[in-house]
């Protein structure tokens, strides 16, 4: 059994789940817990982008109501510079439109 603790809405949060089970990166899920690595969110802002779980590292960031991968790659589309691998969202205008990661 595996204990995971700390999730994006809870961090005293604690799950226990046997050892080695769990969507890989890339997959699609539906929360967290759903992930080996517990993080469970959009690889982009696209629209209809389905969730899926997070690379290794990344993290799943609320983002208008929405979860998002943070490290997003280049020409991901993006809300925020938070968002992003390079830490810049090019004409996302403040997070107010969406833009592109460069």
């Amino acid at each position: 059994m595996i204990e995971l603790s700390d999730t994006a809405y809870n961090p005293v949060a604690t799950e226990t789940r046997p050892w080695g089970t769990g969507a890989l990166e890339g997959q699609r899920c539906n929360e967290n817990a759903d992930c080996r690595n517990n993080q469970c969110g959009r690889a982009t802002a696209a629209d209809n982008a389905p969730k899926v779980c997070c690379p290794a590292g990344s993290l799943a960031l609320p983002y208008g109501g929405f979860d998002y991968c943070n490290k997003m790659k280049r020409g991901s589309v993006c809300w925020s510079d938070a968002q992003c691998a390079s830490d810049s969202c090019k004409g996302n205008f403040l997070g107010t439109k969406k833009g592109r990661c460069r």
